[in-house]
C-alpha cells in the first residue's frame, strides 16, 4: 500500500499527503484510484472526507475527472445522481496493489466457509471460477487460501496455515437430489421473474402434481433448498422442498409479475415452515444468557430484562422446525411460554426418553 494511505485507530482509511507537497495532485489521484482497486466504492463526498490536507470537494472532483477519462473509474448507474453519484474502479488493473489487506484475506476464509454446503454441485463449480479469477488479479500469492473445496482430504495441503475456520459439526452439502437441469431452470426463472409449469411430487396425496406457479426466492436450511412461489388458485404463496420437483417448464402465458413481500415472509415463519404466529416468551437462565444478548433468531425478536432475568419474545409458527430450535436450547430456559409450546416440547422429550428406555 502506498505511504500515503494509512489506517486510523477505527480501522478507517485516510489520505495522507502534506499540503505543501508539489506532487500533490498526482498522488491524490493515484491515491484515490488506490482504494477503488481496493473494492471501495465512494462518493465525492465520501472521498473528500478521507484527506487529512485541506482539500476541496471541485478539487477531489477534478482528480476524479482525471481517472475518468482514463477509464480507469465510473460511476455505478442508477445509484444515485448529480453530486451523490457512487465511483468504482473499472477493473482491478496493473496498477492494483495485487495483494489483499489482512481484513480482506480474513473475509474470504469467512466467505469459504459460508460456501462450503454448496460443496458438489454447479454452483460450487462456479465459486470456483470466481476464485480463480481472483487468483488471476491479485496474483499467485493466495493459493493457501484458493484451493479446492475437497482441500482438506489432499495430503499435499494437511499441513498449510489456516487462519480461520468454521467449527460446525454436521454441516450439511446442498442436496445431490435436485438434479442441475431443474436448479438451473429454478434459478432462471427465479431471477428472469417469470411464470414456470412444476411438476412435484406431493407427499400429501402420495402423487404428482402439475402447477402453474410465480417463483420468489430460492433458500436453504440444514442442507435442503426450497423454493418459494405464489399459487394463483390459492392466491398465496407457498413452499417447495426443490428435492420433490420433478420438471419445470417456463409458461407460455400469465406474463404479470407477482410482488414479493420479503418481510411477510421471514414474520411468517421460523426456518421452513409457515404457519398461524404465536406470542413466544423464552426466560434465559444467567449462565446462558451472554448466548441470547446479542444473537437475532427472528424479525420479530425483542429481548428485554425482567427481574433481573433475560426474556426473549418473538411471535413465530409453533411449527416443527421452531419446536426442534427451543429442544436444541431447552437446558438454556428456566421458563417456556404458551403452554401450548411448553407442552409440545415435553411431549418431544418424553418421546425421546420412552424409545430410548424401550430399546435399551
Amino acid at each position: 500500500m502506498m505511504n500515503y494511505i494509512e489506517k486510523n485507530r477505527d480501522n478507517e482509511y485516510k489520505i495522507v499527503i502534506e499540503d505543501g507537497d508539489p506532487n500533490f495532485q498526482p498522488k491524490a489521484v493515484l491515491a484515490i484510484l488506490n482504494l477503488m482497486e481496493m473494492g471501495k466504492q465512494l462518493t465525492i463526498k465520501e472521498m473528500h472526507s478521507l484527506f487529512v490536507a485541506e482539500v476541496s470537494e471541485r478539487q477531489v472532483r477534478r482528480y476524479v475527472k482525471i481517472l475518468e477519462d482514463c477509464n480507469l473509474v465510473t460511476n455505478i448507474p442508477k445509484r444515485f445522481e448529480s453530486k451523490n453519484r457512487v465511483y468504482c474502479a473499472t477493473t482491478f488493473g496493473p496498477s492494483s496493489s495485487r495483494t489483499f489487506t489482512t481484513d480482506q484475506l480474513l473475509s474470504l476464509y469467512v466467505l469459504k466457509q459460508l460456501i462450503s454446503n454448496f460443496k458438489n454441485s454447479f454452483i460450487s463449480k462456479e465459486i470456483e471460477t470466481i476464485i480463480l479469477k481472483i487468483q488471476q488479479s491479485f496474483g499467485s500469492n493466495l493459493t493457501y487460501f484458493l484451493d479446492s473445496p475437497d482441500d482438506e482430504e489432499d495430503e499435499s495441503t494437511e499441513n498449510e496455515q489456516k487462519i480461520y475456520w468454521n467449527q460446525l459439526p454436521g454441516v450439511a452439502t446442498i442436496d445431490r437430489n435436485v438434479p442441475d437441469t431443474v436448479l438451473h431452470k429454478l434459478l432462471d426463472a427465479t431471477l428472469q421473474r417469470h411464470w414456470i409449469d412444476v411438476t412435484f411430487f406431493s407427499t400429501k396425496d402420495n402423487v404428482e402434481k402439475k402447477r402453474r406457479v410465480f417463483p420468489f426466492i430460492v433458500y436453504s436450511y440444514e442442507g435442503l433448498m426450497y423454493a418459494y412461489m405464489y399459487h394463483p388458485g390459492h392466491k398465496k404463496p407457498f413452499t417447495l422442498s426443490t428435492h420433490h420437483i420433478k420438471r419445470i417448464e417456463k409458461a407460455d402465458e400469465m406474463v404479470n409479475i407477482i410482488p414479493f413481500d420479503q418481510k411477510e415472509f421471514l414474520r411468517s415463519r421460523f426456518a421452513v415452515y409457515e404457519g398461524k404466529l404465536e406470542k413466544v416468551s423464552l426466560t434465559v437462565k444467567d449462565e446462558f444468557r451472554s448466548l441470547f444478548e446479542n444473537r437475532s433468531w427472528h424479525i420479530s425478536q425483542t429481548t428485554t430484562t425482567r427481574n433481573g432475568k433475560l426474556v426473549v419474545k418473538m411471535e413465530v409458527p409453533l411449527k416443527p422446525d421452531f419446536v426442534a430450535w427451543v429442544i436444541r436450547w431447552s437446558s438454556a430456559f428456566s421458563d417456556i411460554k404458551p403452554s401450548t409450546l411448553k407442552d409440545k416440547v415435553v411431549s418431544e422429550l418424553q418421546d425421546v426418553i420412552k424409545n430410548f428406555s424401550e430399546n435399551q
